[in-house]
């Protein structure tokens, strides 16, 4: 389409925002059809629907001209607020409460131990690993990581036919890590970004957003069984009960409270009191929820192959050793923590305590090794990867060379022929002059300095050149001025001050 300006030339109208949302909501629909469609054929040949969606994902993402028709940017939004909902819903309306309440010393171990032991543990060997990486940064990235997958685990154990303690282990494990995990994720962030002003606020973050998640979940879980009770429609229950995971998760969003914990709890009480509904609007139920389950889990999968051409490209630039090294060490971290983890709270406490072997029958070696092995990543994990942002990479590390699990945008530094590296371990932290998003004023501590160029915060070369030289200072995001001597001797802020 051409208009004409004031000379009467033609000139083109730049996309408009409806073309580009339309373009979106095609290819969202192609690959929701496309997952359902291959789903049913797994499912038809007696195969493992997960593995062949993930599998498809990789295969049109990496084939020329299919993967730029389908080009879906993995939007976290998209993956916390609308898949995320319906399928820990759907998990809590068939779980039972009963088993439950008997497995909750092991799933509590799985769900709240385990995924806060990945992440410290995660954390210290990414801290260790990858250079320049920042405590925070690192906490953040092993929240990423710590929570297993609910949709493989629970799909694939459906699959094989596992027997009912595992599966039951399995889903109470998947009911409430998310809560963990991603209640531990935006603590972590929080603090990487600089919202949070001590580790102290971060737990006291962490505790209020559970407890908020807890409140919301009880509150509008009976306000939820009242009214579908009060009601003698079948199709206005379902409907109801449809829209609810959605009500509560961004309620309880809303109050800064954990919105997958207050789904959890809505769920389970919904579903501890469906003996309440007729037969024919729990009959609806259950099929309307397997099949939301069904297309979501499908979805899910699919989404997740689809992203590899958008992993490999965001690496671009990072040096092979630094990708081999750091996520061979990760994935090792995380499998080790889970296998010792497991392996330590089946048998330890039934050693030492006897009112536990009088309370819990003793785990077979086979359901011990499955439980072990069960701790795929998936999706969320992957939203979580996108979700980080860009300052929390330019901030991660004094050389800007931040790295996190997934997709990243690092930027080596520059380097200048003929002079040689700086070293790390002269540099001066200091307070800046001005505001701490300002790129070209020096700080006091490096004396009266003039502009050296065009700063860009968080780059991985000097921003600024002071009218005294022997020192050097550059801007880093969230951090303040950062100074060195050219000598690579630790300087202190009293001998660099004006």
């Amino acid at each position: 389409m051409l208009v004409h300006d004031t000379d009467g030339a033609a000139a083109p109208v730049p996309d408009r925002l409806p073309d580009r949302i339309e373009c979106m909501s095609a290819s969202l629909l192609a690959v929701l059809v496309g997952s359902v469609l291959l789903a049913a054929l797994a499912r038809r040949f007696d195969l493992s629907a997960p593995l062949v969606l993930v599998v498809a994902g990789l295969a049109v993402g990496v084939i020329p001209g299919v993967g730029d028709v389908v080009d879906i940017e993995l939007d976290p939004e998209l993956v916390l607020y609308v898949i995320l909902p319906p399928l820990l819903w759907t998990a809590g309306l068939q779980s039972s409460y009963m088993n439950l309440r008997t497995n909750k010393r092991s799933i509590g171990l799985l769900a709240v131990g385990l995924p806060l032991a990945t992440t410290f543990a995660v954390a210290f060997v990414a801290y260790h690993t990858v250079p320049d990486l920042t405590v925070a940064a690192a906490l953040v990235l092993g929240a990423i990581v710590a929570r297993p997958d609910a949709v493989s685990a629970s799909a694939i154990g459906r699959r094989l036919g596992l027997p009912r303690r595992i599966m039951t282990l399995l889903g109470g494990e998947s009911l409430l890590n998310d809560a963990t995990a991603l209640t531990a994720y935006k603590v972590s962030l929080a603090a990487a970004i600089g919202a949070a002003t001590g580790w102290d606020t971060g737990l006291v973050t962490f505790a209020l957003a559970a407890a908020g998640g807890v409140v919301v979940g009880v509150a509008l879980g009976a306000v939820i069984v009242f009214i579908r009770s009060r009601l003698d429609d079948a199709l206005a229950e379902n409907a109801i009960g449809l829209v609810a995971p959605f009500l509560v998760y961004l309620t309880a969003e809303q109050i800064r409270g954990s919105g997958v914990l207050a789904v959890v709890v809505a769920a389970l009480i919904v579903g501890q009191r469906s003996t309440r509904a007729s037969y024919e609007t729990r009959l609806q139920d259950s099929a309307v929820w397997r099949a939301v389950q069904l297309m979501l889990e499908s979805f899910a999968f699919l989404l997740i192959g689809l992203q590899l051409p958008t992993v490999i490209d965001e690496l671009h630039g990072i040096p092979a050793w630094l990708i081999v090294t750091s996520s061979a060490a990760v994935f090792v971290t995380v499998i080790v923590v889970r296998i010792v983890w497991v392996y330590a709270f089946a048998y330890l406490p039934r050693l030492l305590f006897a009112r536990v072997r009088e309370a819990e029958r003793a785990p077979t070696r086979g359901q011990v090794f499955v439980v072990a092995w069960a701790g795929m990543r998936g999706v969320v994990s992957l939203a979580a990867a996108f979700g980080v942002p860009l300052t929390v990479l330019s901030s991660a590390g004094s050389g800007s060379r931040a790295h996190r699990h997934g997709p990243t945008r690092w930027r080596p530094p520059r380097r200048r022929t003929g002079r040689r590296r700086r070293p790390t371990s002269g540099w001066t932290r200091c307070s800046p002059t001005t505001s701490p998003t300002s790129t070209t004023t020096p700080p006091t501590c490096c004396g009266r300095g003039t502009t050296g160029g065009a700063g860009r915060r968080g780059s991985g070369w000097p921003t600024t050149r002071t009218t005294r030289p022997s020192h050097r200072c550059r801007c880093s995001a969230g951090c303040g001025w950062r100074c060195w001597p050219p000598s690579g001797r630790r300087s202190s802020p009293s001998a660099t001050a004006a």
